[in-house]
């Protein structure tokens, strides 16, 4: 537009090796060599503009500032330097031959107006671009800050879980080291007793023996919890599938009815008129299930009863399992279902850790399910498991 026609046609030669530039930068992921390859094409540039675009008169030594910013944005501290000493070298060159060469650099502006225009312009794309790798940088800052501030919140979580895991672990081991040598302990006994066989008579024999059974129950129950919990937690990921919740629970009461029946308990059923099918887990359900209503049994006296009802609501289905046992303290309400819960013993002296409990709550969540207990010594308890209906 200015009347540099030659110098025009040679900026579509530099216009497509700084394309080459990029191209080695983005797509062949050769850095170095794209910054190398654009620093040279550009300075090169830069230089023959400065002797066809009237010297020191026109817009060139704007531009080499403006190349000398992008470049030393883009390229590598080491590396700086050399660009820096180039720039400097190359423009003072050029400087020093236009000085001592009078007539070298012509003036090729046509009049004041063309060579108002295009210093007007240079200092236009000068302006934009400064402005454009200025924002870019600050905005990186500020992403890399944000992200720093993210991983530092990251991991400070990080660390109180693991902190509560450690503790829970701690926790779980004492409570499995404690119900697993217990029984084993009394085994010991049992057999040592059998040595000799005049130290027992019948009866304290077959008390003994009761006892070692009933031991030796809530230990296998206590195992039973915490594998289907492992195997559930090494899944990773819940397989969700269609339940049918009281078919679920049928399931769970022919497990469980030898034991009811041992303490001459009612077990009263109350269900919906159609069935209900739910999305859930099949296996975590009926683990819930035979938790708290095998907790209902062993907590509920001799012909005492037990009432499981199945209702549905707006956008859920509540299964409520209530006893006429011996109820809990408020203490007991508030650790039920953590690792504070405190090993317990039926009416029948059957032992409870209360981990089944916590388990459960935790299983409960993988399929957006949740359980609560209402209690009051000696009023006996009632838990409501509650499970999502989509709409």
């Amino acid at each position: 537009m200015i009347g540099l026609v030659g110098i025009g046609l040679y900026l579509f030669f530099a216009l497509a090796c700084q394309l080459l530039a990029y191209y080695l930068s983005r797509y062949k992921q050769k850095g170095k060599t794209a910054i190398v390859f654009f620093a040279l094409n550009g300075y090169g540039f830069l230089a023959l503009n400065y002797y066809f675009n009237s010297g020191i008169q026109g817009p060139t030594l704007l531009l080499f500032l403006l190349a000398a910013m992008i470049i030393l944005v883009v390229s590598p501290d080491k590396m700086n330097r050399i660009w820096m000493a180039m720039n400097l070298l190359l423009v003072t060159g050029l400087l020093w031959m236009e000085y001592n060469t009078p007539g070298f650099i012509e003036f090729t502006y046509e009049n004041q107006t063309v060579l108002f225009a295009d210093i007007t312009f240079s200092y236009w794309c000068s302006l934009l671009v400064i402005y454009g790798i200025t924002t870019y940088i600050k905005f990186n800052y500020a992403r890399e800050r944000k992200l720093a501030t993210d991983r530092a919140e990251i991991n400070a979580q990080q660390k109180q879980q693991l902190e509560k895991i450690d503790e829970q672990k701690n926790k779980l081991f004492s409570i499995i080291g404690h119900d697993v040598r217990g029984p084993l302990t009394l085994i010991r006994g049992y057999l040592d007793l059998m040595e000799h066989k005049d130290a027992l008579n019948e009866s304290e024999s077959e008390q003994l023996r009761l006892q070692l059974q009933e031991s030796v129950d809530g230990t296998i129950e206590m195992l039973e919890n915490l594998l289907e919990w492992s195997r559930l937690q090494y899944l990773q990921e819940t397989q969700w599938e269609q339940v049918n919740i009281s078919k679920a629970i049928d399931q769970v009461l022919l497990l469980l009815e030898k034991q009811a029946a041992k303490k001459q308990i009612q077990i009263h059923r109350t269900t919906p008129v159609i069935a209900q099918v739910i999305p859930g887990n099949k296996r975590i359900m009926e683990l819930v299930f035979r938790n708290v209503i095998q907790n209902a049994i062993k907590f509920t006296p001799e012909n005492g009863s037990i009432h499981i009802t199945e209702k549905a609501t707006a956008g859920a289905y509540i299964v409520e399992v209530k006893d006429s046992g011996m109820g809990m303290s408020d203490a007991q309400l508030k650790s039920l279902f953590t690792f504070k819960a405190k090993t317990t013993y039926g009416t029948n002296r059957e032992k409870g850790t209360g981990m089944g409990l916590m388990l459960c709550k935790e299983l409960l969540s993988g399929i957006e399910g949740t359980i609560t207990a209402e209690s009051k010594e000696g009023e006996g308890s009632c838990f409501l498991i509650h499970f999502n209906i989509p709409h």
